[in-house]
């Protein structure tokens, strides 16, 4: 692979991990908030779903791209 054709794929490597991650802590954050700050039980629970929802989300990306990773490293 080319110099440039690398970098393209290590750059990309690293925003998808840290968009995984931010996916984690807005899921986390979205939780924390609703169990401290909001008061109406419905809207904190609609909150919460979101939350799981994210870190849900971003997890299953995180764990995706791993098990893509070992597999890569285990052909080469």
């Amino acid at each position: 692979m080319g110099f440039f054709q690398e970098l393209g794929h290590k750059i990309s490597h690293a925003f998808a991990v840290a968009t995984d991650w931010l996916l984690i802590g807005m899921g986390v954050l979205l939780i924390l908030i609703a169990l401290v700050k909001i008061d109406v039980v419905l809207a904190r629970y609609v909150v919460i779903a979101g939350g799981l929802l994210l870190s849900g989300f971003g997890l299953w990306f995180r764990w995706r791209r791993l098990r893509k990773e070992e597999a890569s490293s285990e052909v080469e």
